[in-house]
């Protein structure tokens, strides 16, 4: 199995840049993504919380551990949000797979290969004894 790096990046610049296109394009079409105008206006809102608390958090005249604090409750609260729109977005067959690449979104993979299980359990055998102390 091999590793795939998650579509969210962790380092908060990074971040930064995913989660804006992310919400922006959202907001700027909510219907594409089948999601109300509220919806995208409450992630807006969160993205808006979490851009403001960075720029606290990153300034070295204002950065302290709450203002750290502060920040990574933004991002968590936003990044929850955005994983279950995701996850909705993912799963949604009509949404085309552009759009979903637009906001950052990994199409399902419908080309799954099946795997080839055996028909049998398999075979043990025993190769040694350990003696115990005593026996």
């Amino acid at each position: 199995m091999s590793y795939t790096k998650p579509y969210i990046p962790r380092a908060d610049g990074q971040f930064r840049t995913w989660v804006e296109q992310f919400c922006w394009n959202i907001h700027n079409d909510p219907a594409r993504y089948m999601m109300s105008p509220a919806e995208a206006a409450s992630l807006m809102q969160a993205l808006n919380r979490f851009l403001e608390a960075l720029s606290v958090a990153t300034d070295q005249r204002t950065r302290t551990s709450g203002t750290i604090v502060a920040k990574q409750d933004a991002r968590s609260i936003l990044q929850d949000l955005i994983q279950k729109y995701a996850a909705f977005i993912r799963a949604n067959d009509g949404i085309d797979d552009d759009d979903k690449i637009r906001v950052g979104v990994r199409p399902r993979n419908v080309a799954h290969n099946r795997r080839q299980c055996p028909d049998t359990p398999p075979l043990l055998g025993c190769i040694g004894r350990v003696a115990r102390a005593g026996s």
